[in-house]
C-alpha cells in the first residue's frame, strides 16, 4: 500500500464508499468522468450524487431508489432515497463506527462497490483490498500500516475518521428536493 495511505483513504466521499453501494450503485454507475461527488441529507433520507451531465447514462434512472434529478446553484444532482432498512448503517456511518455496520451491510457494500476487495494482483500470491473496506473489519495489517505512518498507537478505535461535515446536507435541503420533484416524493 502507498506510504500516503491516509490521503488516499480520504480522497473520495465516504458517502460514495459506504452508503451509495447500499443502493446497488457505485461511482462508476454514473460514469468515471461524469461522477463528481456524493452527499447525504443529515436525516439520511436522501443520497445526492453530483454529476457533470444528467443525461450521461440510463442505469441510475432505473434504480428502484431513484427519486429525481435537479440542477441547484449550477450543479447537477441525481437524488436517491436511502431505504429505512439501512437506518442502523446510516447512524453508524454518521458516528464513524464503520466496524459496527451489520455483516449484511458490509457484504452489500463489498458486493456493489467499485473498490478492490481481495483481488489478485499480477504479483504471484499477492491479494489486494482497498483500505476503506479493510477499515470496516478493523484489519490488523491496515492498523499496523496506519500506526507506522502516524507514528502513534491507534488503540481499539476505528481505522477511518468519521465522515467530514461537508458530506451532509442540512435536512432543509429535503424541501428543495421536494420542490423539484413535486408531490411524488
Amino acid at each position: 500500500m502507498s506510504r500516503d495511505i491516509i490521503k488516499e483513504m480520504n480522497r473520495t466521499s465516504l458517502v460514495a464508499v459506504y452508503l451509495l453501494p447500499l443502493l446497488g450503485m457505485n461511482m462508476v454507475t454514473f460514469g468515471l468522468n461524469n461522477y463528481r461527488d456524493c452527499l447525504v441529507t443529515t436525516d439520511g433520507e436522501f443520497i445526492l450524487v453530483k454529476v457533470g451531465d444528467l443525461t450521461y447514462g440510463e442505469e441510475p434512472y432505473h434504480n428502484r431508489n431513484y427519486a429525481t434529478s435537479l440542477t441547484y446553484n449550477g450543479e447537477h444532482y441525481m437524488v436517491f432515497f436511502l431505504s429505512p432498512k439501512w437506518r442502523h448503517t446510516f447512524e453508524k456511518f454518521c458516528q464513524g463506527k464503520y466496524s459496527e455496520f451489520t455483516e449484511r451491510a458490509k457484504q452489500t457494500i463489498i458486493q456493489n462497490t467499485d473498490l478492490m476487495w481481495q483481488q489478485e494482483t499480477n504479483r504471484k500470491g499477492v491479494i489486494t483490498t482497498d483500505a476503506r473496506l479493510m477499515a470496516m473489519y478493523k484489519n490488523p495489517e491496515l492498523k499496523a500500516l496506519l500506526e507506522a505512518q502516524l507514528d502513534e498507537e491507534l488503540g481499539d478505535g476505528e481505522l477511518m475518521n468519521p465522515p467530514r461535515s461537508e458530506v451532509f446536507l442540512d435536512a432543509t435541503f429535503n424541501l428543495v428536493i421536494r420542490q423539484y420533484a413535486g408531490p411524488s416524493i
